[in-house]
């Protein structure tokens, strides 16, 4: 909110079709996380309890990397 990175921020994603929940992980101290293998669609992005949604789209059904710059 005050513009400043989200270090240390705990990260789930949980997919909104199917209602799988999975822990993302840790930002680090530049309120960065990459996080691999992660299916294309509608998820919710949970933030040190605070939700978002977001869409993840792909190609051809692929696999996504998405990096978090939370801040």
């Amino acid at each position: 909110e005050d513009g400043n990175p989200v270090k240390n921020a705990d990260v789930t994603l949980t997919n909104t079709q199917s209602g799988i929940k999975g822990s993302v992980g840790k930002t680090d101290a530049n309120g960065k996380l990459k996080k691999s293998s992660i299916n294309y669609g509608k998820y919710t992005v949970t933030v040190n309890g605070q939700s978002q949604a977001v869409t993840l789209t792909a190609k051809n059904n692929s696999v996504n990397t998405v990096t978090f710059n939370l801040k």
